[in-house]
This record gives structure tokens, sequence and C-alpha cells, in this order.
């Protein structure tokens, strides 16, 4: 079957139509793949057919065929792709056109998570990761020494604000909207010996 793909924000119906297995992945970056160009699309959703589960869904374009692959992404910021015939690919990260990638939708409803470390490991928030970030900001104002706004990562959004309060204490936070990635940042918390 010969699909044509139109603009890049079309890419997730491609994806559908490929492989209902990766229906629900969203773009991680993409190179070229716009306006009947050859191109790469990398996803956020593990690549099935890797028996390690350390790998990514890759669609691709080459001479106007569609192509599915699995990629990592290597020491060098590169992507490594194999495709599924079989034939490996290194992409260059400086091809990986950042402003083509569309925006991952953000929920609305789903209330944050605070790494607090310890037993707890994380708490459950009384509101969105926006508006908890909104919030804090507001509360800490100028005491603020450093601020990570809400951002995309691995599937997940996640912000870090470091203050200090009135008596001088140094307070960090860090904030996400998904419970498996807090637990994560806790882990690593953790094994850095909590600091």
């Amino acid at each position: 079957m010969k699909i044509k793909i139109g603009l890049a924000a079309k890419a997730c119906l491609v994806v559908t139509m490929i492989s209902p297995a990766i229906s629900h992945a969203e773009v991680y970056a993409q190179a070229g793949y716009r306006e009947r160009q050859d191109g790469v699309i990398l996803m956020t959703q593990t690549c099935t057919a890797d028996k390690t589960g350390q790998l990514k869904y890759a669609v691709g374009r080459l001479r106007g065929h569609v192509r599915e692959g699995c990629y990592l992404i290597n020491h060098r910021g590169n992507a490594v792709v194999r495709w599924q015939d079989g034939s490996v690919e290194e992409i260059p990260a400086g091809r990986f056109d950042v402003k083509a990638i569309p925006k991952v939708p953000t929920t609305k409803t789903s209330k944050a998570w605070l790494v607090v470390g310890g037993k707890e490991k994380c708490i459950r928030l009384e509101n969105t990761l926006e508006v908890e970030f909104e919030q804090l900001t507001q509360r800490w104002g100028n005491r603020i020494t450093l601020l990570n706004k809400p951002h995309d990562s691995d599937g997940y959004r996640s912000f870090f604000v470091a203050a200090k309060d009135s008596d001088g204490q140094d307070y960090a936070f860090t904030v996400t909207d998904s419970q498996p990635s807090c637990f994560k940042m806790n882990d690593i918390w953790q094994k850095n010996g909590g600091k």
C-alpha cells in the first residue's frame, strides 16, 4: 500500500495507518518528512520488535516508500536506526528539526506529583503541573535561585525549582505529571545520597 504523507502534523495519523501498535505514540523528533520529502520521525513508543525494551519506534520514508524501525540515541546524541530490512543508519542530531516537532498535548486534568524521597517517595499534589508551577513561582518569587520551566522529557512533563526561604534555608522542588517518572526520579535521588 502506498501512503502519501503531507505535513508533519499528520505524522501520528501516518503511524496509525502503518502499525496499530504505535498509534498512541508521540513524536520525539523528526528530520525532513514534510511536503513529500524523504525523512525520519522518531517516536516515544517502545519498539516491540526489540526484546530488550530499550529501543523506540522510528518511521521513515526513503524514495517515497514508508518503512519502520527501532532506534536509540547514542553517546554523540545521534539517532541510530535499525530498519525492518536489517539496514542500520546513524542520523546526526543536527539533521533533526526541533521546530517541526508537533507540541505534545498536555492533559489539563491530571494532578502533578512531587518528588519527596524517603519512604513516601512521591506525593500527589492538588493541581496540574502547570498550576503548581504558577503557584510555586508566585509564592517563592524573587527567592528563586534556579528555575527549570515545565518541559517534555521521555514522555512526561516536569519542572525543577531551587529557592531560599526567608531564613536563608535552601529548598529544591521537582514536580512531574507522571507517577512512574516520579518514582524513577526518586530512585536517582536516593542513589545520589538523597542530595
